[in-house]
């Protein structure tokens, strides 16, 4: 079973993270959120405390969660799912529709689309300086922790990153994530998802204002897949719009998922 958290009680919500991420960085919004539902916090194969496989893609992930939510025994629900867990929660809907009751995809626009030049640049980037490490080169955080800012040059990103390593009691640093899975799957971790049907359930597309990974002038071909959905901007806010601004966020998800 995928190694997940759980917070409060109610109807069941799940929430998928992002590449490079885990569950722990949805905790905050998944106790807040639990103040009205249980919350189902996984971390998906190849990251944080779940498992390892050198096999990687949608369909392969879709089946994952389709085996942890019958493994829970959670016939209905509601999904929320950011970047990639955005496209995992697409696949899954689109092939479970009757399982899932609201989707809301954070800041992804899951299907038929490739993401920009920039954005494959910036994960192919990424995904190289990790794969690269030698984690036996390094006697602390401190040390890996300016290597990637030698590679990476971003602060916000490398602290993010950093959420992914651990030392062991020997004093080796291991990575929760499976770089090297990750890295010879990158393009299909970027390939779009190919919607084949109408998805007919209520859904919610939340953008951050200042993000590239879809645009506004999308919204309306988004209706021709998803005809029961509404899209919200929170601007002022990149990629990571749920963790840049959580109470703007909270109250988006709150309000669309205890509508009835």
């Amino acid at each position: 079973m995928l190694f997940h958290r759980i917070y409060g009680n109610g109807f069941p919500v799940i929430i998928l993270h992002g590449l490079y991420g885990a569950s722990d960085n949805w905790v905050t919004i998944g106790k807040m959120l639990a103040k009205d539902f249980k919350v189902i916090i996984p971390d998906q194969r190849n990251h944080g405390q779940s498992f390892h496989h050198p096999a990687m893609d949608f369909d392969i992930m879709t089946e994952d969660l389709k085996m942890f939510v019958d493994e829970l025994g959670l016939k209905h629900f509601h999904l929320i799912g950011h970047s990639m867990g955005g496209k995992v929660a697409a696949n899954f809907t689109q092939h479970y529709p009757d399982r899932v009751e609201k989707v809301v995809f954070v800041d992804i626009l899951p299907y038929n689309t490739k993401p920009s030049k920039k954005i494959i640049k910036f994960h192919k980037i990424v995904i190289s300086a990790l794969n690269e490490l030698d984690l036996t080169a390094f006697a602390d955080r401190e040390s890996l922790k300016n290597y990637l800012l030698s590679k990476l040059y971003s602060p916000e990103l490398v602290n993010f990153l950093m959420k992914d390593f651990y030392l062991t009691k020997d004093k080796t640093f291991v990575s929760k994530l499976n770089i090297n899975a990750i890295y010879n799957h990158m393009d299909d971790v970027l390939s779009e998802v190919e919607i084949t049907k109408t998805i007919e359930n209520q859904a919610m597309f939340i953008k951050g204002g200042d993000s590239e990974y879809f645009m506004v002038s999308d919204f309306p071909h988004i209706k021709l897949r998803f005809p029961n959905a509404e899209m919200k901007i929170i601007d002022g806010t990149t990629h990571w719009v749920h963790a840049e601004k959580p109470k703007e966020f909270l109250k988006l998800i709150s309000s669309f998922l205890k509508s009835v």
